[in-house]
């Protein structure tokens, strides 16, 4: 399991504590990591040719937090509870004004086995599988439609390491955000997603469409699971 944060600090670091199966696992300072500015990137195009833009660096990651579960602790369990918890109250909040706070971004965020980071010559061509089954990353409703549905009754074939999609945020003072993926957020709250048992492996879902931005996954696998984790990993 890996966590990495977007961080631009204010005048004090947030705090994270996070929770696996309510067990607790490390609370640790979130550095001051700003998003990248990368300017205006096109990333794809319409069948009519106009140009699709964005303005933050979704195909870059901060660096992880890694943890490591052993196998033991999740193989009897259908569902698994992943939960981080923030504290963030640096602001310059003032008779009902506040210009200035300390902002995240839970950018990097992924649960997979380990065997799935170091062993890239197995699982590639099931993960070059993935991608071409979700076409582009603008294709038709239809063809989403159909990803949706292999991936809501899957087996053991797919693997969707990134969480950020399928995690939700809830604030201490009522902000809700289901879909969290490249959100920047102020404050103090909490992150919770679920995963459910599919054979050997826990997948993250919801049943609630459109999920957004899921052909991030092999995107994510190739360029930082395989190239940037596998160093770290043993």
């Amino acid at each position: 399991m890996g966590i990495g944060f977007w961080c631009n600090k204010y005048k004090k670091l947030p705090t994270a504590r996070v929770y696996f199966k309510d067990q607790f696992l490390e609370e640790f300072e979130i550095n001051h990591n700003p998003i990248p500015d990368i300017g205006h990137l096109p990333i794809a195009k319409y069948a009519n040719e106009k140009q699709i833009v964005v303005k933050k660096p979704i195909a870059k990651w901060p660096e992880a937090k890694l943890f490591v579960i052993p196998y033991e602790q999740v193989e009897n369990n259908e569902e698994i509870k992943i939960t981080v918890e923030i504290d963030n109250n640096d602001n310059n909040y003032t008779n009902g004004f506040m210009t200035k706070f300390t902002s995240i971004c839970l950018k990097t965020f992924f649960f997979c086995r380990k065997d799935f980071i170091l062993d890239r010559e197995k699982y590639e061509p099931l993960v070059d599988r993935h991608q071409h089954m979700m076409g582009d990353p603008f294709s038709s409703t239809s063809k989403w439609s159909v990803f949706f549905d292999k991936y809501k009754n899957t087996d053991r074939k797919v693997i969707f390491p990134v969480l950020t999609t399928f995690t939700k945020w809830s604030g201490n003072k009522g902000q809700v955000i289901d879909n969290i993926i490249d959100h920047t957020i102020g404050g103090s709250g909490k992150f919770e997603v679920t995963l459910t048992k599919k054979h050997k492996n826990w997948l993250p879902f919801k049943t609630v469409k459109p999920w957004g931005m899921v052909w991030q996954q092999p995107v994510f696998i190739k360029e930082f699971l395989w190239k940037t984790v596998a160093k770290y990993v043993k």
